[in-house]
């Protein structure tokens, strides 16, 4: 392969993905800056709400595996087809890629980041000035269709995070108090209560109500509400938490306040977010702490942390979990009979039956408390079986 033909479409490819990360976390700072402004409840306010949802922000991470992945494509097109710039690369030529990608036993993670990559550099070829013209790579409509066509579903063993028990996760959290504690206490807080590290970042300090146990993710994924219970809480952790919400900025109504750089400007979430998950997985390979397949450390693993921890408490009381699940749903009952109804429904699909096994009603409280609607996805933090074997430990 001659790389002078494919060397300036990289730089290109460079180009587009450093300009859309930066430019997506300024918009995206702006607007919420906006949103501070801006009286709640208005309609003014809850369209910022909806624009801020729609930014779609990258982390320095994620940037390089978009890079990576349509470099690779690009470099397939050139042996396959011998394309050698981006104009000549369209949608057939990307389709056809994938399917052999199929084909060749790539793992269905591997499939996915391919599409999700083609159509992020698809969507801010031309936003971001870099192409003016004649740019279109993929249809990810057909890319998500050719996936579900050939069962390219991924597997929770698959999963590159690695899942931390809660032992893990106080050590990692221990070591990064030692080198930053700022973002130390980002990563605890989301290891207490299971949020995302966007969520926990941007967390207001009306929304931590702790002598009952409740943190509400205001606007979380989705821009939905979601109410998460706490009541495993030591001493030690509710001190922690009455002292971020009595010392919480007074500006932004956040727990966390804001930090500046060299410059003296304002750090963005983003940024910030980036930071943490770097600090994280660092301080994680210092302590021995990984998978043993390429598993890593990230601040997704402080979420799993949590879901184990909670998945504990449900089955300590297995013989309350109907009960469980009705408070549960009475906090959104519209949302939440909704997501439950369809949960049954998938259980008759599999079983032919109506009846839920104890297992299940753990799996699916879980869910709720991470704020995640499919239980496909909740297997990342608690398997099946995991819930399964702790079960054991506590039916007579």
């Amino acid at each position: 392969m001659s790389e002078k033909y494919l060397i300036p479409q990289l730089k290109k490819l460079n180009k587009i993905l450093e300009r859309a990360q930066k430019e997506n976390a300024d918009l995206k700072e702006q607007l919420e800056d906006q949103l501070r402004k801006t009286p709640k409840g208005t309609y003014e306010y809850n369209d910022l709400i909806r624009k801020i949802k729609k930014v779609p922000t990258i982390s320095h991470g994620t940037k390089k595996t978009y890079y990576d992945t349509t470099a690779a494509v690009l470099k397939d097109a050139y042996e396959k087809f011998g394309i050698t710039h981006w104009k000549q690369l369209k949608p057939e030529h990307t389709e056809q890629l994938l399917v052999e990608r199929i084909k060749s036993g790539q793992s269905p993670s591997t499939i996915r980041k391919v599409a999700h990559s083609l159509e992020y550099v698809n969507q801010h070829a031309q936003k971001t000035r870099v192409f003016n013209e004649n740019f279109n790579i993929t249809d990810h409509t057909k890319m998500l269709k050719i996936m579900k066509e050939n069962k390219v579903i991924r597997k929770a063993e698959n999963s590159h995070r690695y899942k931390a028990n809660s032992d893990e996760c106080q050590a990692v959290l221990k070591e990064m108090e030692k080198r930053n504690p700022y973002l130390a206490s980002i990563a605890r807080y989301q290891f207490l209560t299971g949020f995302r590290v966007s969520e926990a970042i941007s967390q207001k300090e009306k929304n931590l109500d702790i002598e009952n146990g409740k943190h509400i993710a205001e606007k979380a994924k989705g821009g939905l509400t979601n109410i998460v219970h706490t009541n495993h809480h030591n001493q030690e952790e509710k001190e922690f938490l009455e002292n971020l919400k009595k010392n919480y900025d007074k500006e932004t109504g956040r727990i966390f306040h804001r930090q500046k750089d060299s410059k003296g400007n304002y750090k963005s979430d983003v940024k910030i977010q980036s930071a943490l998950t770097r600090l994280a997985g660092r301080c994680a390979k210092k302590l021995g702490i990984g998978g043993s397949k390429g598993q890593t450390f990230s601040s997704h693993s402080f979420r799993g942390g949590f879901a184990l921890i909670r998945m504990t408490h449900y089955c300590k009381n297995h013989d309350k979990l109907d009960d469980l699940i009705k408070e549960k749903i009475s906090e959104d009952p519209k949302r939440l009979n909704e997501r439950f109804n369809m949960f049954k429904k998938r259980i008759y699909e599999k079983r032919g039956t109506t009846e839920i096994k104890d297992f299940e009603k753990v799996q699916w409280l879980v869910s709720t408390d991470l704020n995640h609607s499919r239980q496909d996805i909740v297997r990342y933090y608690v398997s099946y079986k995991t819930i399964q074997s702790e079960l054991s430990k506590y039916k007579g």
